[in-house]
């Protein structure tokens, strides 16, 4: 791991890294309405602290100094970024579909919109029976 092209993607969330005595921490703020799955980070490495901006939370991912332990703590920060980078960006997309198909039915009539049947493509063929519930951490 080349030690500046890991921890430049990191920056914009990046508060700091300590080392004490045998113990790394990686101090990161993220936006307050970003999810932590359970899946994406041990719990018993990550530590949250009163942020001093209500629009963020800061976290402190520790473990015992180490390069895998020190990879985990950053595999667990870069998934958790782009799983909510994800969100937002599927967020975006909804809100611009749902856009164009208020456009739509304000341009067609009552009737055209009844017949109307919608076509995904690109459609997964394997569909979940039940939905994938998050569980997330407090």
């Amino acid at each position: 791991m080349k030690l500046y092209e890991e921890i430049q993607n990191l920056i914009p969330y990046l508060v700091s890294i300590r080392v004490i005595e045998n113990v790394i921490s990686i101090d990161v703020t993220i936006p307050s309405d970003w999810k932590i799955p359970k899946r994406l980070v041990d719990e018993k490495s990550i530590l949250e602290d009163q942020s001093p901006d209500e629009k963020f939370r800061f976290f402190s991912f520790v473990s015992e100094i180490g390069e895998e332990n020190f990879t985990n703590l950053y595999t667990s920060i870069k998934n958790i970024i782009k799983y909510n980078k994800d969100r937002e960006e599927k967020e975006r997309l909804f809100q611009d579909k749902i856009n164009e198909l208020k456009s739509y039915f304000d341009k067609q009539s009552l009737d055209d919109l009844k017949k109307m049947k919608f076509n995904l493509e690109n459609t997964p063929t394997h569909q979940p029976k039940s939905p994938i519930v998050e569980e997330e951490m407090k």
